[in-house]
């Protein structure tokens, strides 16, 4: 019973640490509300082209860029919830 419930453990555990966080990277001249549109139709279920709420959120998941009218470019920002619903 005890091996039973181990394995299911670790299935559930590899599912989780396997989740894929969206993320994409600062284009040149892009600003907040280019990365918006650029990525808003992966969510389309969430935010149903509501593009001011889809911008705060993601001024929310990336607190360290404080200029988004010019992020710097190349970096990797996430565009969705970065973090395991689960933790």
């Amino acid at each position: 019973m005890k091996l039973i419930f181990l394995i299911l453990c670790l299935n559930i555990f590899g599912k989780l640490s396997a989740a894929e966080v969206e993320i994409d990277k600062i284009k040149k001249d892009d600003n907040i509300e280019t990365i918006a549109k650029r990525n808003i139709y992966k969510f389309k279920l969430k935010y149903n082209n509501r593009l001011t709420d889809f911008q705060e959120d993601i001024k929310k998941w990336n607190p360290l860029i404080s200029d988004w009218s010019q992020p710097p470019e190349n970096q990797n920002i996430y565009i969705d919830y970065p973090y395991s619903s689960f933790l």
